[in-house]
């Protein structure tokens, strides 16, 4: 008998290009997690898109994966790989146990992604065939494959995301209040962007409803192409993409933060600014539900309705020293142990 095999670590395969390019993206951020949940249990090896500088980089690291990297996988034998963004190739070894990632069913919205859709079923339709599981980060995703993609339930699984170490252990950056000429608890603070799925179109016409005039909203992310008249309020402030640094300041010194989505696949920056002592407002649709539970103020995605509740938090300190101290008991729920052992359960160990 072998004593030692009893001991041999499962090899597992982690895809990280979604890491190398941006370690604060969604997708980024979730393949670090991973990263640091798989290192210390498997033999792991990373690897990613050799092809990030090239033109046409998607499709030639998909002919890369269905031939050099196959050849790889049957030499070399791993046991396990996964993909934590959307696709995985066509060729797989058969006695490998492939793992995919989808975040939420965006790219299968045209109203938010015109022109994506054709190439996630795709996606979708190889990941069906050919992997152990499809995992997605929440369960309102999970049952959006089921209801509206006819996905069977048993193909699916689900780990929550956490927030990360990197956020976590950044020293703020006070300066941004400076620059933004911004006193402590004066703004609310929106980490969203112009992506359509984050409505920030109707919180900045929510601005120009406000009872009050003082209070300053501050949106930080990617701007693409601004052509929101809300913009144009003098308590609205755009910054675009900010440092790590400089978006924990803005977490800890608003007077809360808002998220008025009309969809997403978890909602990320809501376990942020509440492990940041943030109160919470956010737009009342399924997936804030399961991740913010009792621990936010919800609005309705229209215009009217949000400006009707930041009047309300800005009106009643007592609420958002309550939503406070149940964001801090929300966030447990989404401890890196939890997810730890969501993970280990799906990949069978």
């Amino acid at each position: 008998m072998n004593l030692f095999k009893k001991n041999k670590k499962t090899t597992v395969w982690l895809d990280i290009t979604m890491l190398k390019r941006s370690q604060m993206c969604g997708m980024g951020i979730f393949a670090k997690m991973y990263l640091d949940i798989l290192k210390d249990k498997y033999n792991l090896r990373c690897f990613h898109n050799p092809f990030m500088n090239f033109p046409h980089q998607n499709k030639f690291y998909w002919l890369y994966l269905n031939t050099y990297f196959f050849i790889k996988t049957v030499i070399l034998k791993p046991e396990i790989i996964i993909f934590p963004a959307y696709f995985m190739p066509t060729l797989v070894r058969k006695k490998t146990s492939y793992y995919t990632v989808f975040l939420d069913l965006m790219p299968y919205r045209p109203k938010f992604f015109p022109g994506a859709q054709k190439s996630f079923l795709r996606q979708l339709k190889i990941a069906n065939k050919n992997a152990k599981k499809i995992i997605t980060i929440s369960n309102t995703v999970k049952n959006q494959f089921i209801e509206e993609l006819g996905i069977k339930e048993e193909k699916l699984a689900v780990t929550y995301i956490c927030v990360n170490e990197l956020i976590k252990n950044a020293k703020e950056d006070l300066n941004i209040l400076n620059k933004l000429n911004l006193k402590p608890n004066s703004y609310i603070f929106s980490l969203a962007g112009s992506w359509m799925h984050k409505n920030t179109k109707s919180l900045f016409e929510a601005m120009n409803k406000l009872k009050g005039s003082g209070t300053k909203l501050v949106v930080a992310g990617y701007k693409g192409n601004l052509r929101y008249s809300g913009f144009n309020n003098e308590n609205t402030i755009y910054t675009g993409y900010l440092t790590t640094e400089e978006v924990v300041a803005l977490y800890k010194n608003a007077k809360f933060f808002v998220m008025p989505s009309l969809e997403e696949g978890f909602g990320l920056p809501i376990i942020e600014a509440q492990y940041f002592n943030s109160p919470v407002l956010c737009s009342d649709i399924p997936i804030f539900k399961e991740i913010a539970g009792n621990s936010a103020e919800f609005c309705q995605t229209d215009s009217n309705s949000i400006a009707e509740k930041i009047d309300y938090l800005i009106e009643n300190p007592d609420r958002l020293s309550e939503l406070k101290k149940l964001g801090k008991e929300n966030i447990k729920r989404f401890d890196i142990e939890i997810i730890k052992s969501q993970l280990y359960k799906i990949i069978g160990d």
